[in-house]
């Protein structure tokens, strides 16, 4: 059975890994997101009317990126919460949720 202190460390371990995939994924999400609002349905348009499932589509990945925005804020704000087994489990479902995110938002680009 770990001590404390081996808890302790491997629950920063953890925090840390969480903040850090945060990290990365956000400006991915900023970048993607920022491509999907400008080429979408209503930003610079292109060359052919969009179909109503590729709106759909173009809207749903919008969507989920700003849902991937603020679960990075949560992220954030769940790795100030004090430290406990909740939080732990609290932190690593927000990121998952934001990698899964960012994952539609990406794919969602992908099919257009």
């Amino acid at each position: 059975m770990p001590s404390s202190g081996e808890r302790g460390h491997s629950r920063r371990g953890l925090v840390a890994l969480c903040l850090l995939v945060t990290l990365l994924l956000a400006p991915v999400d900023c970048f993607v997101l920022a491509v999907a609002v400008g080429f979408g349905p209503s930003g610079f348009g292109g060359d052919r009317t969009m179909t109503r499932a590729e709106v759909l589509t173009s809207y749903l990945g919008q969507t989920a990126g700003v849902v991937a925005l603020l679960l990075a804020v949560a992220t954030f704000v769940v790795a100030a919460v004090p430290a406990s087994r909740g939080r732990d489990r609290s932190l690593v479902a927000v990121v998952v949720a934001q990698a899964a995110a960012v994952a539609v938002l990406v794919a969602s680009q992908v099919s257009i």
